[in-house]
């Protein structure tokens, strides 16, 4: 996909922010209809990552407010706590942001879209909540077939690092699964969907998924090749589809953008705000201060590593920048043009990553 063959009227650039606890993009859409976007778990948000953004592109395009956020441990969000696992933390957060949404000025109606284990986790903590529609993106069908992938995934990419990788947890690409996730996981057969809810499955192959009267099933083409790390290719056409299905159901325009909470989260000895600069705002970053401040501090620049967003493979630029300010030295860890948070070029990051024009 070119630069031109992106959504028509491409709308302003999303906004930074903290909602629900979570770091947060808000893409203007300019109508009541919010659309919270619970992405894909763990190594495959990682790789997915891209093509969420255009996702949240495509929804605002269609006049709807497109909020995606980081899980607990994920992206820029905070660490999970000593003994916290992953998944109950995710399904708090999604639970989180969705109230916050909905709890936003000016927001009537909000629908949710769920990719791979994000779908599930959706489906999941807003089952009881009164969600205009939902759209399920290759959802897990199947905890122990999910659990028999990244093991398999694990073995595939290397050996898990002792120092991480305690008994019965799995560590794939540096995102951990503990023993309770894994029990928990395998327990868990589809989300239930309620009779009545409106809801849209894309699913790619011959998979057999059971689904009420209210609910309809489109094919996902070009899901693998999303996912490839050595492709990165978002399936375009499928997002359009799904921007205008949940686009279809009517909603009001927004006289003015919401108010939103500021863009910082803190921790110990840190503070980040996450912001865009540059021109036109093309560019994205997050600056981590030293807490408490003490006057001038050195400032570390950590660009995007290959395609991989800001945060870094495995998370390590987060780890690393908040490492730093525990030792009094700031960062900012930042997206060029066509990376991460940055302002989108062309199909797929991998187009991106030898731009001349990132020397400016």
């Amino acid at each position: 996909m070119e630069p031109n063959a992106l959504p028509p009227s491409p709308p302003a650039m999303p906004l930074a922010s903290v909602i629900g606890g979570q770091p947060c993009w808000l893409h203007p859409g300019g109508t009541s209809h919010a659309v919270v976007m619970c992405g894909a778990h763990g190594h495959e948000g990682l790789v997915g990552y891209h093509a969420w953004h255009l996702l949240a592109r495509t929804l605002a395009s269609h006049g709807l407010t497109a909020i995606r956020f980081d899980y607990p441990g994920e992206g820029d969000a905070a660490d999970l706590a000593a003994g916290e696992d992953a998944i109950d933390a995710a399904l708090v957060a999604v639970r989180r942001v969705y109230d916050a949404v909905l709890a936003l000025p000016g927001i009537e109606t909000v629908s949710v879209v769920g990719l791979r284990l994000g779908a599930t986790l959706a489906a999941s903590a807003l089952q009881d909540c009164p969600v205009q529609r939902q759209a399920l993106l290759q959802p897990v069908d199947s905890g122990k077939r999910y659990i028999r992938e990244i093991r398999a995934q694990a073995r595939l990419l290397g050996k898990d690092q002792p120092a991480k990788a305690d008994a019965g947890a799995v560590m794939l690409c540096g995102f951990r699964l503990s023993p309770n996730d894994l029990d928990r996981l395998g327990a868990w057969p589809a989300a239930p969907i309620p009779a009545g809810q409106a809801t849209l499955v894309a699913a790619s192959g011959d998979r057999e998924i059971t689904l009420p009267d209210a609910a309809m099933r489109i094919d996902f083409p070009g899901y693998a090749a999303m996912m490839a790390p050595a492709e990165m290719t978002p399936p375009t056409e499928t997002f359009v589809a799904v921007a205008r299905w949940l686009a279809s159901s009517a909603a009001r325009p927004l006289a003015r953008l919401p108010a939103l909470p500021p863009a910082y989260l803190a921790g110990e000895d840190w503070r980040e705000h996450r912001f865009r600069f540059g021109p036109d705002q093309r560019l994205a970053g997050v600056l981590c201060a030293p807490m408490p401040p003490s006057g001038p501090a050195p400032l570390v620049i950590m660009p995007n590593a290959g395609g991989n967003p800001h945060h870094g493979w495995a998370r390590m630029a987060v780890d690393h920048a908040r490492a730093l300010a525990g030792r009094g030295v700031a960062s900012l860890r930042m997206d060029l043009s066509g990376l991460g948070d940055a302002a989108l070029t062309g199909d797929s990051p991998r187009r991106a990553i030898y731009s001349p024009r990132h020397r400016d």
